[in-house]
């Protein structure tokens, strides 16, 4: 019997796999199905997500945070995974928190939202994807932070 030990660099390394592929199929929906309205109110969150950072309030920060990724499973239409994104969001509100508090991490967040929002303006999945990698490699994966990071500039992916 072959019993095989597992690390928390591997545990971290599967969720965040599992993490991005349902972030990606979330985003890809969205642009897919999201409606002007959708995507006004989706305008309007990040704006808010960047006012919040300027003044550096990690409360309010993380309240549009939260609100962005719950907008963007909306508008998917996906009923499936806009329950699994609000329990998952839920399930790591205060890791969450902790993590835009980090340095550099409010800013480099606030960059990848304006990012992933502006690609599904345009409806690109390729760039959609290339940028959710990014902000789940960035949030969850094994570096958590590329400090200083420009999303519209590629970097290698773990996930």
């Amino acid at each position: 019997m072959f019993i095989k030990v597992i690390q928390e660099t591997h545990l971290r390394r599967y969720m965040s796999a599992k993490i991005f592929q349902i972030e990606r199929l979330r985003l890809m929906l969205c642009i897919d199905h999201a409606t002007q309205n959708d995507i006004m109110d989706m305008e309007e969150t990040v704006a808010l997500i960047s006012f919040y950072t300027k003044r550096k309030d990690f409360h309010h920060l993380h309240e549009y945070d939260t609100r962005f990724h719950i907008q963007i499973a909306r508008a998917s239409g996906n009923i499936w995974l806009l329950n699994i994104m609000e329990q998952f969001l839920s399930y790591t509100s205060v890791f969450r928190e902790y993590a835009v508090s980090r340095p550099n991490r409010m800013e480099t967040a606030c960059k990848e939202h304006l990012a992933i929002y502006e690609s599904i303006c345009k409806r690109d999945k390729k760039e959609a994807s290339r940028l959710i990698t990014l902000h789940v490699q960035n949030a969850f994966g094994p570096r958590q932070i590329v400090s200083g990071m420009n999303p519209s500039v590629s970097t290698h992916s773990e996930v």
